[in-house]
């Protein structure tokens, strides 16, 4: 249930409306100031991999000078600086990208990534795209599939299979009627969402959930609360209690199909998240969110959603 002041309040749920799974996954939240990272390099960065079913992300704290391979992806991926003045430089075997602003990338092939301060990224790709796939935090969740969880509907689009783009979110302010900052890569989708100066508003909050994929929320700064409610089946032994975890970030989550959930900042600012999607979402896609829907076929998606079409 969106909110009405919620752009997503404008959204077709029919899709989410569907009949909910029998059983579900379980909700995960990563204090990662909390939890050993997955590897530290010689030179201080840390990082840690957490899974979805259908992509990884990969959280790198920086320090400066260091240099970092990112994911073995064979094809593109969108790689996400997510704050101004944190500067950075991506190394690509056909170019040089230094950047000083927040942004996504969406880039293929091989790349080294290099801080000139400390400095936060974030990496996401699926696993289609994965020449090599790291070991995740949350590696025995996928031991089965998760309940409900959809086909991963591979796209391939010529144009994202090779060179490098960059979307600084500069030019993008807040708009009336659009959620956040969408950047799409062939299979991935990344909203790195408008910074929040002060707490959310507790009276405009959007619990919601997803009928047949999982939720991806990062949050970079700030202090946040995750409310999370688990439906009830036929097997009581299922049951689970509501959760309300408050954290500090950096974080990562892992929302399971058909789980009510919505998070509301409570520090006075700066508070930072960005939610990530494996395969692209559609429905966003027809709210025309996306910023770069000319580099691929989302558009051509969107114009089947809209014939009533899975895509």
């Amino acid at each position: 249930m969106y909110h009405r002041s919620d752009p997503r309040s404008s959204l077709d749920l029919s899709r989410d409306r569907a009949a909910p799974p029998s059983s579900y996954g379980t909700p995960r939240l990563f204090r990662l100031h909390e939890i050993s990272p997955s590897s530290t390099t010689a030179g201080g960065t840390r990082i840690w991999h957490v899974r979805f079913s259908h992509f990884v992300v990969a959280y790198y704290e920086l320090v400066p000078g260091d240099a970092v391979p990112l994911l073995h992806a064979a094809s593109d991926r969108i790689v996400l600086v997510p704050h101004d003045d944190e500067p950075v430089t991506l190394d690509f075997d056909i170019g040089r990208y230094p950047v000083d602003c927040a942004g996504m990338f969406v880039a293929a092939g091989p790349a080294i990534l290099t801080a000139h301060a400390n400095a936060t990224v974030i990496e996401a790709a699926a696993f289609a795209d994965l020449a090599e796939v790291p070991e995740a935090l949350n590696e025995p969740d996928f031991a089965d599939p998760v309940p409900g969880i959809g086909d991963a509907r591979t796209r391939r689009v010529p144009g994202l299979q090779a060179g490098v783009r960059f979307y600084p979110m500069a030019p993008y302010p807040p708009t009336p009627g659009r959620f956040g900052r969408i950047i799409a890569s062939s299979n991935i989708m990344a909203n790195l969402l408008e910074t929040e100066r002060e707490a959310r508003d507790v009276t405009r909050l959007s619990p919601h959930s997803h009928a047949d994929f999982e939720q991806c929320c990062i949050t970079t700064k700030g202090s946040y609360v995750h409310h999370w409610r688990t439906p009830w089946t036929s097997d009581l032994r299922e049951w689970s209690e509501d959760l309300h975890l408050a954290y500090d970030s950096p974080a990562i989550a892992v929302i399971p199909p058909g789980v009510v959930h919505t998070a509301n900042s409570v520090s006075r600012g700066p508070n930072q998240m960005i939610d990530v999607f494996s395969p692209p979402r559609q429905d966003f896609t027809a709210q025309g969110w996306v910023l770069n829907p000319y580099d691929s076929d989302l558009p051509a998606a969107a114009a089947a959603l809209n014939r009533g079409s899975d895509g």
